[in-house]
Protein backbone atom coordinates (compact mmCIF):
# COMPACT_ATOMS: atom_id res chain seq x y z
CA UNK A 1 0.00 0.00 0.00
CA UNK A 2 2.92 2.39 0.49
CA UNK A 3 3.62 2.28 -3.23
CA UNK A 4 -0.03 3.06 -4.02
CA UNK A 5 -0.10 5.94 -1.53
CA UNK A 6 3.06 7.27 -3.17
CA UNK A 7 1.49 6.98 -6.62
CA UNK A 8 -1.48 9.03 -5.45
CA UNK A 9 0.86 11.62 -3.91
CA UNK A 10 2.73 11.92 -7.23
CA UNK A 11 -0.62 12.31 -9.05
CA UNK A 12 -1.52 15.14 -6.65
CA UNK A 13 1.80 16.89 -7.43
CA UNK A 14 3.32 16.03 -4.05
CA UNK A 15 6.78 14.54 -3.73
CA UNK A 16 6.42 11.55 -1.41
CA UNK A 17 9.06 10.10 0.82
CA UNK A 18 8.78 6.78 2.55
CA UNK A 19 9.48 5.91 6.17
CA UNK A 20 11.27 2.65 6.94
CA UNK A 21 11.60 1.06 10.37
CA UNK A 22 15.30 0.28 9.94
CA UNK A 23 18.20 0.21 7.46
CA UNK A 24 17.28 -3.27 6.22
CA UNK A 25 13.75 -2.18 5.34
CA UNK A 26 15.05 1.02 3.72
CA UNK A 27 17.51 -0.96 1.58
CA UNK A 28 14.70 -3.23 0.38
CA UNK A 29 12.72 -0.30 -1.08
CA UNK A 30 12.86 -0.26 -4.89
CA UNK A 31 10.28 2.40 -5.72
CA UNK A 32 10.68 6.02 -6.71
CA UNK A 33 11.18 8.51 -3.92
CA UNK A 34 13.39 9.07 -0.92
CA UNK A 35 13.36 6.73 2.07
CA UNK A 36 14.00 7.98 5.60
CA UNK A 37 14.17 6.05 8.84
CA UNK A 38 11.56 6.26 11.60
CA UNK A 39 14.28 7.77 13.78
CA UNK A 40 14.44 10.71 11.35
CA UNK A 41 10.75 11.64 11.17
CA UNK A 42 11.14 14.55 13.59
CA UNK A 43 13.35 16.27 11.01
CA UNK A 44 10.46 16.28 8.51
CA UNK A 45 7.55 16.69 10.93
CA UNK A 46 6.47 19.91 9.18
CA UNK A 47 5.10 17.75 6.33
CA UNK A 48 1.80 15.88 6.25
CA UNK A 49 1.99 12.10 6.43
CA UNK A 50 -0.14 9.33 4.96
CA UNK A 51 -0.10 5.78 6.28
CA UNK A 52 -0.11 3.38 3.34
CA UNK A 53 -1.05 0.19 5.21
CA UNK A 54 -4.25 -1.70 4.49
CA UNK A 55 -4.61 -3.37 7.90
CA UNK A 56 -6.73 -1.07 10.09
CA UNK A 57 -5.22 -2.32 13.34
CA UNK A 58 -1.62 -1.78 12.24
CA UNK A 59 -2.49 1.60 10.73
CA UNK A 60 -4.07 2.66 14.05
CA UNK A 61 -0.99 1.54 16.02
CA UNK A 62 1.29 3.59 13.77
CA UNK A 63 -0.98 6.64 13.93
CA UNK A 64 -1.14 6.39 17.73
CA UNK A 65 2.64 6.04 18.04
CA UNK A 66 3.25 9.26 16.11
CA UNK A 67 0.04 11.22 16.88
CA UNK A 68 1.77 13.76 19.13
CA UNK A 69 4.54 14.49 16.59
CA UNK A 70 3.09 14.16 13.07
CA UNK A 71 0.10 15.42 11.11
CA UNK A 72 -1.72 12.76 9.10
CA UNK A 73 -3.75 13.54 5.98
CA UNK A 74 -5.91 11.65 3.51
CA UNK A 75 -5.07 11.46 -0.17
CA UNK A 76 -7.67 11.18 -2.93
CA UNK A 77 -6.51 10.46 -6.46
CA UNK A 78 -7.41 13.45 -8.66
CA UNK A 79 -8.80 11.18 -11.39
CA UNK A 80 -11.26 9.55 -9.00
CA UNK A 81 -14.53 11.45 -8.52
CA UNK A 82 -15.85 11.63 -4.99
CA UNK A 83 -19.19 9.94 -4.54
CA UNK A 84 -21.38 10.70 -1.58
CA UNK A 85 -24.50 8.88 -0.50
CA UNK A 86 -27.43 10.33 1.36
CA UNK A 87 -28.97 8.06 3.97
CA UNK A 88 -32.61 7.08 3.52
Amino acid sequence: MAREAGDIAWACDYTPFYVARDEKEAAAWHGAGEVILESEVDSVSQHSFVIGIGDNGIRQKIASRFADRLHFSNLVHPARPLVTAKGT
